[in-house]
């Protein structure tokens, strides 16, 4: 046989070792979906818009910080272990601050990860501010006495096929009175 055969079968027979020597088996990348999410008072869920959230490999110490966005979701892909996941700033809500740090194993195709109040350390914040009047925010009886005798200007609901009229209500100590392009006034009390 000549030698230059040789060689290139060789070669040819050479090339799957290499390349199985070269090719080192990786960890698999995991999508991570993070949700910070808080619950208020009256059970709402709020997500947490433009929060924080360092994760940190417990194995090689690999650090990565994301945000999450306005829906208060952020997603990474991470290799498969223990991390970290925690936020460097407390998240002020209801009167309260919340601040996350726990472990957790990262492994499969997909995992969701969730920050909430029930996995936060809770501390006292500043109190929700009461407004002049000293009552709540959101206390719609004193929103009426500060608009009461307020005329606005605007469209109001329809009548079977009627696009919205244009009309006038005014707030008054008794009584709400609506007055409608067309048509007459309509007494509340």
């Amino acid at each position: 046989m000549p030698r230059s055969f040789v060689r290139i079968l060789a070669t040819i027979l050479a090339m799957p070792v290499v390349v199985m020597a070269a090719a080192r088996p990786q960890a698999a990348a995991v999508r991570v979906k993070i949700r910070a999410i808080l619950v208020d008072k009256d059970l709402n869920q709020k997500p947490v818009p433009f929060l924080v959230v360092k994760t940190k490999n417990a194995a090689t110490g690999a650090e990565l910080e994301l945000k999450t966005g306005l829906d208060g979701a952020v997603q990474a892909d991470l290799a498969e272990g223990k991390y970290v996941f925690s936020t460097a700033k407390a998240m002020e809500f209801g009167g309260k601050k919340y601040l996350w740090s726990f472990e957790t194993a990262v492994k499969g195709a997909e995992q969701e990860v969730t920050l909430t109040n029930d996995n936060a350390k809770v501390e006292a914040g500043t109190p929700e501010p009461a407004n002049a009047s000293g009552n709540a925010p959101g206390d719609l009886t004193a929103l009426f006495e500060k608009l009461k005798g307020s005329i606005f200007t605007g469209l109001f609901g329809t009548r079977g096929d009627e696009p919205s009229r244009r009309g006038k209500v005014e707030l008054s100590g008794a009584a709400i009175r609506q007055g409608a392009q067309g048509a007459g006034e309509i007494a509340g009390g």
